[in-house]
This record gives C-alpha cells, sequence and structure tokens, in this order.
C-alpha cells in the first residue's frame, strides 16, 4: 500500500532537509526506501540541498519525483508498469548532484508499520511485503501474519543493501508464541529466513535490529546510531515429502516435516496452471540463477529449467551429486527451443557449464543422467550463478566536475576474454556541446584506456547525465558495452549495496 507522509526522529543530526550556499546536495536516507508499482506516496529525503526545489534524476522512467513545498518533501508516483526491483535515483541542481540512492520498486501487497495507530488489520498474507523503520527506542516490530500450512515460508530481508546503517534479524512465532523460525545472519549481512510452517494460522514476524533487545537475547538496546531501514519480502511455497532420504546432514531445502523420523527433503513443487517444461520441473524461471535441489526419478527422468539469455552473454552451471552411492552420473546440457543441443558438460559426481549465448532467446537447462538411469535416491544440486556480459568495462568515478577549460581523464579498464582480442571504440553520449570528446579507439590487446574530456574555456554551467559506452564494431550487429562505475555506500561495505554499479556517470560543468 502507499506509504503516507512520515516526521523524521528530531534527534537525528541528519533529521530534516536543510538548504545550504552553493554545495552539491547530499543525501542521508529515503524514508520510506520503497513503494510498489501504481503507488503514489509521500516522501522524505533527510540530507542537505543548496537550492529548493531540487531535480531529480531516477534510472527507472516509471518513477517520477514531484518536489513538494518544504525542504526534503516529494511525492513519488510509480507507474504501475515500472520494473520491480532497486533504482538509482540522484537529486541535482546547478552545483551538481547527490551519491546515487536507492529506491525499490516492489510486487504486490505492500505494508509500512505505522508511526502510530495499531498494526495492520487483518494481518498481511503472502505474497506481502513488509517496510519500516526502526530506532534504538523502538528496536522491534512484531508483524502479525496470516500464514499457510503447511508451507515453507520464506522472508529476505533488505537492510543494509538499503544502505541503513545496521541490519535486522528475523524471528517468526506461531500463535502460542513457539519459535518457527529464527534467522542467524552476522552484520553486515542481511538475512534471509526459511522455516516451515505446520499449520495455517496466525503468526507474528518480529524484525529487530541486529544485535539490540530480542534480536540478541539482551535487556538494552545496542543498535546503530541512526534509523534502520529494511524491507521483508514474504513468500510461500507449499511442500511434499519426496521419496528418497538423503544423507545426514544433507539440506537441499526447506526442513523435516513434523512427525518424520528421518531427514527429508522438501521440494517445491510447480502449481497446475504455471507452464513447464517437464513434469519434474522444479522452477521454470526467465530469471534462472541461485541454487536449486532436484531428483531424476525414474530413469529416462530430466528436470528442465527454461530461461532467457542475451547475445553474447556468459552464463555458468554447477551441478552435484548428492548421494554418491545412487550411480548418478550428472550431465548438464543447454537446449534450443526446438531441443537441438546446443553445449553440454562432462558427465561426472561434478560437473560445470560455461555457455555463450549465440543470440538473444529463451533456452532450456536440462538436467539428466548421462546413462538415462534414474531413481528415489538420484539427488542432486545446482547452481545457476547470475548472468555474465562477454565485455564488462569500469571506470573509477561515478561523478565528474570540470571548470572552464577545464581536462579530466577517465581511465577506463577492459575486461574480456582471449578469444574477444578484437578492436574496439570507446564513445561518450549527454555532454554538452561545450565539453568536447573524442572517440578513442582500442587495439585488439588494449586492456585500458584513457578518456578526456574538456571544457571551453567560456562554458556555461551544466549538470546532467551522461553514459560512456565500449562498441564491438566488427559484430553484426554491431553490440555495444556500458562503462560501469562502482557505487558505495554511506554505511553498507564494498559490494554491499542492493546494486553496487551505475552505467549512468554524472557530470558538473561549473560556469562562468
Amino acid at each position: 500500500m502507499a506509504a503516507r507522509a512520515r516526521g523524521l526522529p528530531p534527534a537525528l543530526a541528519l533529521g530534516a532537509a536543510l538548504v545550504s550556499a552553493a554545495a552539491a546536495p547530499e543525501v542521508a536516507f529515503l524514508d520510506p526506501p520503497g513503494a510498489p508499482a501504481g503507488a503514489t506516496l509521500a516522501l522524505r529525503v533527510a540530507g542537505r540541498f543548496s537550492a529548493w526545489p531540487t531535480a531529480v534524476w531516477c534510472a527507472e522512467p516509471g518513477l517520477s519525483f514531484l518536489a513538494g513545498p518544504a525542504p526534503g518533501h516529494f511525492e513519488v508516483r510509480v507507474a504501475a508498469d515500472a520494473t520491480p526491483g532497486p533504482h538509482w535515483v540522484r537529486f541535482w541542481d546547478a552545483s551538481g548532484a547527490s551519491a546515487p540512492s536507492l529506491f525499490v520498486v516492489g510486487e504486490g501487497a505492500e505494508h509500512t508499520w505505522p508511526e502510530t495507530g495499531p498494526v495492520p488489520d487483518p494481518p498481511p498474507q503472502p505474497p506481502v511485503t513488509l517496510q519500516g523503520r526502526l530506532e534504538l527506542a523502538t528496536p522491534i516490530h512484531a508483524w502479525p501474519l496470516n500464514l499457510p500450512g503447511p508451507a515453507t515460508a520464506r522472508f529476505e530481508a533488505a537492510a543494509m543493501r538499503l544502505d541503513s546503517p545496521g541490519t535486522v534479524q528475523l524471528t517468526l512465532s506461531d500463535a502460542t508464541g513457539a519459535v518457527l523460525g529464527r534467522s542467524t545472519n552476522t552484520p553486515p549481512a542481511d538475512p534471509v529466513l526459511e522455516c516451515l510452517v505446520p499449520r495455517s494460522g496466525s503468526c507474528t514476524l518480529s524484525v529487530a535490529v541486529a544485535g539490540s533487545g530480542e534480536a540478541a537475547g539482551a535487556a538494552d538496546a545496542v543498535g546503530p546510531a541512526g534509523p534502520v531501514f529494511y524491507r521483508v519480502a514474504i513468500t510461500t511455497r507449499s511442500v511434499e515429502q519426496a521419496a528418497a532420504l538423503v544423507p545426514p546432514g544433507i539440506w537441499l531445502e526447506g526442513a523435516p516435516l513434523p512427525g518424520a523420523t528421518s531427514r527429508v527433503v522438501l521440494r517445491e513443487m510447480p502449481a497446475p496452471a504455471e507452464p513447464v517444461l517437464h513434469p519434474e520441473t522444479l522452477s521454470p524461471t526467465a530469471e534462472l540463477s541461485g541454487t536449486f535441489g532436484g531428483f531424476l526419478n525414474p530413469a529416462g527422468d530430466q528436470d528442465r529449467f527454461s530461461f532467457s539469455a542475451r547475445r553474447q552473454e556468459l552464463r555458468r552451471f554447477r551441478g552435484r551429486v548428492i548421494n554418491e552411492a545412487s550411480g548418478l552420473w550428472l550431465v548438464l546440457r543447454v537446449l534450443a527451443p526446438d531441443g537441438t543441443v546446443l553445449a553440454v558438460s562432462n558427465p561426472g559426481l561434478e560437473t560445470a557449464l560455461e555457455w555463450e549465448a549465440p543470440a538473444e532467446g529463451v533456452f532450456v537447462l536440462a538436467v539428466a543422467d548421462a546413462a538415462d538411469s534414474g531413481g528415489p535416491d538420484f539427488a542432486y544440486e545446482l547452481e545457476a550463478t547470475p548472468p555474465q556480459p562477454h565485455l564488462t568495462a569500469r571506470t573509477p568515478d561515478h561523478t565528474l566536475h570540470l571548470g572552464p577549460g577545464e581536462r579530466r581523464v577517465l581511465a577506463v579498464q577492459v575486461q574480456r576474454p582471449e578469444s574477444f582480442r578484437r578492436v574496439l571504440t570507446l564513445t561518450v553520449a549527454g555532454l554538452p556541446p561545450a565539453v568536447q570528446a573524442h572517440q578513442v579507439i582500442l587495439a585488439p590487446d588494449a586492456d585500458s584506456a584513457r578518456f578526456e574530456l574538456l571544457a571551453a574555456p567560456d562554458a556555461p554551467a551544466f549538470s546532467g547525465p551522461l553514459r560512456l559506452t565500449v562498441l564491438d564494431p566488427a559484430a553484426a550487429p554491431p553490440v555495444t558495452f556500458p562503462v560501469l562505475a562502482p557505487v558505495v555506500g554511506r554505511h553498507a561495505p564494498p559490494g554491499g549495496l542492493w546494486l553496487n554499479e551505475t552505467d549512468v556517470l554524472w557530470l558538473t560543468v561549473e560556469g562562468r
């Protein structure tokens, strides 16, 4: 649901957006940090602004920010077709732009913890996203939930990934107060909790500042300075006892069923209405990444996963036999939609496959036994890494400044496989007329380049986004790769944000 406008704690040094002179905007946090598609909400931005109203740039065209009459207040409109997930936002004026901040577009229902008044009634049901702001005075939110059962419930939290000055811990309890599951994450890692809900009914999800109160089992709060913003995505899936037992200590997913005398694997079964390529497919998905578990039973069985790929995108898959005594000899194959085999791994107890997509389209990963055998103990684990571009290019800074007549050199590093040794070109888009740059050609053996920007002596003031791209002109059609710059948060460790790179740089020219 759309969040309402909320005031900020008076004790925070950056609790209000202030207007200062001749300095680029600085942002501490966005409150709230996200909203579902189709929502309109009031947003409070804590930070400093050199002028008001200030302009807002967002990587997602489905997001629009309208500055309110008071500094730091915005109305945010999220289009119904806005792309779900985190997006970069910058606040800017003639003096420059803030560092990128994250705003998340959610899918489905959302609830924001109310500052005053009761918690949601009736209790939320999954799939749903919960979000809120925890402080030292109130380091725990106890969310009432109505969960189905028996089911495996998954709670994926983002706090440090939102650049909060701390993270959270999760505890799920049933109506009697019995703990069904508790996250074991160690800060700064955000928690993911999966646990079995044995029966339908009321439950309570406690979201606590990690290292304080209930989360630490201590009486005194020890949380970080400043508010901790969080979002928790809640989903459930039905469970079914598999026919095969696995060796002690092996977990593919889930937990023992109530009353089970031995460990069993809990499997996700596709809903009847879900299109599948094979009856034993676990989760056909267009975005195949993560770790999956499954069985090849009976003989001749294959588990198939559909996924989309872009041209020259690299995909890496790794499989492992869980029960070595089963006789399973695992093999991975990538298939075209018509069933043509495009790539195949070497069979074994462990096997890996690296494959480059020849064109954009939908493909199939097939998991099978090399001899087409099968059985109730033919258990395997599959790991699919996120897709990687064939070429990556990076520059160290995402924010650039130029004075009149000043020259700025951008160092660009290019990573490419040995098989990709051909001439490339480096170009820029978005420069104002008073700033010059020349196309740079990279020789086949070059992995770095120097890209120069030169502002005219009488260049007027400018502040705006620009993009650097690497072009492969020999490809048919030509292929471009963005030049990425790292983004480091105020609180999150390097690489610890939800997004850690941007392909949009910001240029500020100080006019005369």
